[in-house]
């Protein structure tokens, strides 16, 4: 099960990180402010679309944000990953 608490927790830690506000991140993201306060706060979740986007953006995995991780194993630098055989 999700937990809104915890997804808000990261998505504000995340932001702070890139020294945004809550009305930055939502003017990148193209939503009201008011919508990131209530992600934040564990009051809503964002959209499937706005998670893509947040990940893109903070540079981290769509499951760090979902998931009850607190370490997000995401890399983008293609050395760190491990081939399939």
């Amino acid at each position: 099960m999700l937990n809104l608490e915890k997804i808000g927790q990261k998505i504000t830690t995340q932001r702070k990180q890139m020294k945004l506000t809550q009305n930055e991140l939502a003017e990148t993201l193209f939503v009201t402010h008011q919508a990131v306060s209530k992600w934040e706060n564990g009051k809503s979740i964002p959209s499937i679309e706005i998670l893509y986007e947040m990940t893109k953006l903070f540079n981290i995995s769509i499951d760090y944000l979902l998931d009850n991780s607190e370490i997000d194993q995401f890399s983008k630098n293609k050395e760190d990953l491990i081939p399939f055989i």
